[in-house]
């Protein structure tokens, strides 16, 4: 009963309060204070801004709140936080009494459903170190439609990981601070798949040539001066392709990069096992074994012992013949010569058959193709020159019938396989010969039997006639 009669009491009094109004007639005013020796006023009135005092103004439909001369105007709850006007500048300061320019917000401040929009040339300033943007789920800050993001100048920062593109399928620096272009999961510090196209300079610093782990490829600049461009491939030795201060190319494959396996000097000769080649080609051994290509400009290769002496050189020469020679130079002592026409010299630059040899030859066996063989002296048909033939012919051109003279063969050497049938035509000629001299020995040595016979007869008659005649 006592809350009813509470709340029928409270209800008129807000009733009498809010039926009372102060008519206030054309551009007069009324003025509020707390009491009459107070100095400060609420001017509430009509059109126009009225007296210095604090005032509530109704202009031409229009409601004015302003402070007196030189003061702020607060639209605050009592020692709360402050909405703070500034009637010297026209600043509003929200949560503050100082406002810095013409909106300051302490705060955080929310745009539910509606855009942040700068007109003019000017943007969003992030005044104090450690401000940005800061987003609370997996959502981007973007442009839209065709606009770009500019920036200016000083550092773009990211802990994170740097993407773009799709997932950054386009360019990527991931945390580790490695950079992939066309990948996502960049394996060194760059990391490019796909062909690249360099229109510039590489500028490489001086660092280790070497580099242990997985499958890399790097170019540096040595301690030494030189441009190195080293293979790595785990579990194997590293290898390397050097450009030397002094200019050429080298090659290594031992895991030591001054170690040159093969060097392309600058002048066109390369060497491998030796940077400083001999010849257009040289291949040298640990133990100095050497052997020359191109040696004084020929089309050579030299056979180099290590001491420097007793060299070999294979050359094609000038006249398109194969040439071994023996010698400090190419061509010095030439011991065999093989001609463009297949023909072979060994002691002779001039081979007149296929193979001429200016010297002994020694063989166990040597075979000769032959057409034909000297049996046709043993045909029925054959005419054997009679002895007396030979005999003539000897008489008068000192030599068989058939056989070379000396003068000949002095000019024309003898030819192996003809000789031999020539040779042996003459043999089995004699052969014919004792065999006809054997026949007519034969019939000689069967007419002396019969007259060996008929003297002994003879001699046994001429006893008996001499016993006979004794007696």
């Amino acid at each position: 009963m006592k809350k009813t009669i509470f709340i029928i009491i409270t209800l008129a009094c807000s009733s009498m309060l809010y039926s009372q109004s102060l008519p206030i007639n054309g551009n007069s005013y009324h003025y509020y204070g707390p009491n009459t020796t107070w100095g400060e006023y609420l001017k509430v009135g009509g059109n126009g801004r009225g007296t210095t005092k604090a005032s509530v103004v109704s202009t031409n439909g229009n409601l004015h709140l302003d402070s007196k001369d030189g003061n702020a105007t607060y639209l605050n709850h009592y020692s709360k936080g402050n909405t703070y006007l500034n009637s010297s500048g026209g600043r509003v300061g929200i949560g503050l009494t100082n406002p810095a320019g013409l909106l300051h917000v302490k705060g955080e401040t929310y745009i539910d459903g509606g855009w942040l929009r700068v007109k003019g040339s000017k943007g969003i300033f992030f005044q104090d170190f450690g401000g940005g943007f800061y987003m609370t789920d997996s959502s981007w800050i973007r442009t839209y439609g065709n606009k770009n993001f500019y920036h200016n100048s000083g550092a773009m920062r990211t802990d994170g990981t740097l993407q773009v593109g799709p997932s950054g399928n386009r360019f990527v620096v991931n945390t580790d601070g490695k950079v992939g272009i066309r990948t996502t999961s960049p394996e060194e510090t760059l990391h490019v798949n796909g062909t690249s196209t360099i229109t510039a300079n590489i500028g490489i610093p001086t660092t280790n040539h070497w580099q242990t782990g997985s499958h890399t490829l790097e170019l540096q600049n040595s301690d030494q001066g030189d441009v190195v461009l080293s293979f790595h491939r785990a579990g194997h030795t590293n290898a390397a392709i050097k450009h030397p201060s002094t200019g050429g190319i080298a090659f290594s494959a031992n895991g030591i990069y001054n170690q040159n396996h093969m060097y392309l000097k600058s002048n066109g000769r390369l060497g491998i096992g030796t940077s400083n080649p001999g010849s257009k080609f040289e291949v040298r051994s640990s133990n100095n074994l050497r052997v020359w290509l191109n040696h004084n400009d020929q089309s050579s290769i030299s056979f180099v012992p290590n001491n420097g002496n007793s060299v070999f050189h294979i050359n094609h020469g000038l006249n398109n013949d194969l040439n071994i020679s023996h010698g400090s130079t190419v061509g010095a002592v030439n011991i065999m010569t093989i001609k463009n026409s297949g023909s072979i010299g060994i002691g002779t630059n001039t081979p007149d058959a296929k193979l001429t040899v200016n010297g002994d030859i020694h063989a166990k066996e040597i075979t000769v193709d032959l057409i034909g063989w000297p049996d046709y002296v043993f045909e029925k048909n054959y005419t054997l020159p009679t002895l007396f033939q030979v005999e003539q012919h000897i008489a008068e051109k000192g030599h068989l019938i058939n056989i070379p003279s000396a003068k000949e063969v002095e000019k024309n050497g003898i030819q192996l396989g003809e000789m031999n049938k020539k040779l042996l035509e003459k043999i089995e000629e004699l052969t014919l010969y004792t065999i006809s001299q054997e026949k007519k020995i034969k019939t000689l040595h069967q007419k002396v039997n019969t007259l060996e016979k008929q003297n002994m007869r003879i001699k046994n008659l001429e006893e008996k006639l001499n016993t006979l005649l004794e007696n």
